[in-house]
């Protein structure tokens, strides 16, 4: 269950909503694409990382742990389990190659807050990204959330933005992610 504190709350909530991940710079001279089924199954593997929650007023630890399964050639299944403030949630989801919309698909839940989101992402040689900008309401407060999911080889970042229009008060956090060994 999610800490009700505000800095585990948006934490949370940009998560579920996709925050950013940011990539790693690309090669002076790189290989040809992989194919969509082999992009996918590039992210098969459990990544852990650790990072920061800023709130305006305080720094706290964020610990994420994040598998990736293979459940089809042009897709993967993803659960992982978070922590920062004191509390933690849990997410799960699924990253897909739509041939109808020739685009990757990626939908994800979360404990934290109860929807689904699905997002169109965007492919860049070897890495994916997603990108979300929207309102949400959590816990009867609507904040603006933005984010950006990047995949990229044995590597993930998150970064993410929640800001309260009413107060002006935002909450920033960023986490480094990486492949372990099995």
């Amino acid at each position: 269950m999610l800490s009700r504190s505000p800095v585990g709350a948006l934490m949370a909530a940009a998560l579920v909503f996709f925050s950013s991940l940011a990539a790693a710079a690309m090669p002076a001279v790189a290989a040809p694409p992989p194919s969509n089924a082999a992009l996918l199954q590039s992210y098969v593997g459990s990544y852990v990382g650790q990072g920061t929650v800023f709130d305006g007023r305080t720094t706290r630890a964020l610990r994420c742990r994040i598998n990736f399964r293979p459940t089809g050639a042009v897709r993967v299944g993803y659960a992982g389990r978070c922590s920062a403030g004191g509390g933690s949630f849990s997410l799960a989801g699924v990253i897909a190659y739509d041939q109808s919309r020739r685009a990757f698909v990626a939908a994800m839940s979360s404990s934290a807050a109860r929807a689904t989101v699905t997002l169109v992402g965007r492919r860049s040689g070897g890495r994916l990204v997603f990108r979300s900008r929207q309102a949400i309401s959590f816990q009867g407060r609507i904040q603006d959330v933005s984010s950006t999911m990047a995949l990229t080889g044995g590597a993930i970042r998150i970064d993410f933005r929640a800001t309260d229009p009413r107060t002006g008060r935002t909450t920033a956090g960023s986490i480094p992610l990486s492949r372990v060994a099995s």
